[in-house]
């Protein structure tokens, strides 16, 4: 069958499934409900490219095979909202990719976040610098974490009646799988203000270094 030929081939050429991966790895999105749910939007075709300059030349109807074999749907990026997609997109996950290399060649840390909370408490607190990249506008399903972590929260809590603060935090503190994966919760009790302005200086004052590339999706917080 054309699936385990392409199979083999895959099989007989580490370096290819490893360039092939590499290739995914930003390129990967996920449903936040089901962990089993992925896919890309790249087409066999521009992955074959890709990886043929890397050094590891592959048809496009082997790296097609080789998708479905591992789960791997193709999807193209759709958002209905003003605006539309950004020009910038495959600029930033290219960026993305770069700087993961880096700081995994570095032995640093990469964390996958969804958030909006100020940073820059958390960088004075621990006196570390903190790198950020966004992913591209309408991407968030390419996150890491919408794949990994949401989808065993959403098991933990399925069928439970959030009619307490203790019936939410507690299935998630539980949630786990049997690959390691564990979970944290911090409940954060401040009232917040509605309708706060920053201070006028902040933006101004404030100890961000941004990027010469996309500095909206790219930047460092530094301590103050």
């Amino acid at each position: 069958m054309p699936r385990r030929r392409s199979k083999k081939k895959i099989d007989a050429k580490p370096k290819l499934e490893q360039n092939l991966r590499a290739v995914l790895e930003v390129r990967t999105a996920g449903n936040p409900d089901e962990e089993a749910v992925v896919w890309t939007d790249f087409s066999p075709r521009v992955i074959a490219e890709t990886v043929a300059l890397k050094g590891t030349p592959v048809s496009p109807h082997v790296v097609r095979d080789w998708l479905e074999e591992e789960g791997l749907a193709l999807h193209k990026i759709e958002k209905v909202l003003a605006g539309g997609q950004s020009p910038d997109r495959n600029v930033q996950f290219e960026r993305i990719a770069e700087l993961k290399g880096q700081y995994i060649d570095a032995g640093l840390p990469i964390l996958s976040m969804d958030t909006k909370h100020d940073l820059q408490n958390l960088v004075n607190l621990l006196g570390l610098e903190i790198r950020v990249a966004h992913y591209p506008s309408y991407c968030s399903k390419y996150n890491p974490i919408e794949r990994r972590l949401f989808p065993h929260v959403g098991r933990a809590c399925e069928g439970m009646l959030f009619d307490t603060l203790d019936t939410v935090v507690g299935p998630i503190r539980k949630a786990s799988t049997s690959t390691g994966l564990k979970t944290t919760v911090n409940v954060i009790r401040h009232a917040y203000e509605t309708g706060r302005k920053i201070a006028d200086d902040f933006k101004t004052n404030m100890p961000i270094v941004f990027d010469e590339l996309l500095p909206k999706w790219n930047y460092r917080a530094v301590p103050e």
